[in-house]
């Protein structure tokens, strides 16, 4: 689930599921589709310095989770982020923790350290809004937008 790699005196951090379809093709035109709206300046973010956001949405069961594995595993080939962190998202409860659960590896919460959700929450997006290497947040499985309208509270701020 986690990569750590250490490039130079850098060190990449990569929390991300391992299950991946074996004999994933094709969704070419859907990976650089990705890959376009985040790593190229033809699409502009939402907001003149907020983060960009590409929603893959179909039926369950259509492949999403493997396209973002995909993008992951290519960008990961590419050397375009120094962080990835998959966020469980099918609920509240589930985001938050992947939120802790991140939190701690990125050192800036203990591990058993009695901190609020809220806290947590900010805290981490603090520390990628401060970031100035590019990261990736992947949200998972919100499958149920109408009880769990909040998501957008889980994002960060930060530069296109």
């Amino acid at each position: 689930m986690i990569g750590l790699e250490k490039e130079g005196s850098q060190t990449q951090l990569f929390l991300v599921p391992q299950t991946r379809v074996q004999d994933f093709i094709g969704r070419g035109p859907q990976l650089r589709s990705i890959a376009e709206r985040f790593i190229t300046s033809r699409f502009t973010a939402p907001r003149p310095n907020g983060p960009r956001i590409v929603i893959i949405h179909a039926l369950g069961g259509q492949g999403k989770s493997q396209l973002a594995l995909e993008y992951y595993r290519m960008s990961c080939a590419q050397n375009i982020y120094r962080r990835i962190f998959w966020i469980t998202a099918a609920d509240k409860a589930l985001t938050i923790d992947s939120f802790r659960r991140i939190a701690i590896e990125l050192g800036i919460l203990g591990v058993g350290e009695a901190i609020d959700d809220d806290r947590v929450i900010k805290r981490v997006k603090q520390f990628l809004e401060d970031c100035q290497e590019r990261w990736l947040l992947i949200f998972d499985n919100y499958d149920s937008p109408t009880q769990f309208d909040d998501l957008q509270d889980f994002f960060p701020d930060g530069k296109a």
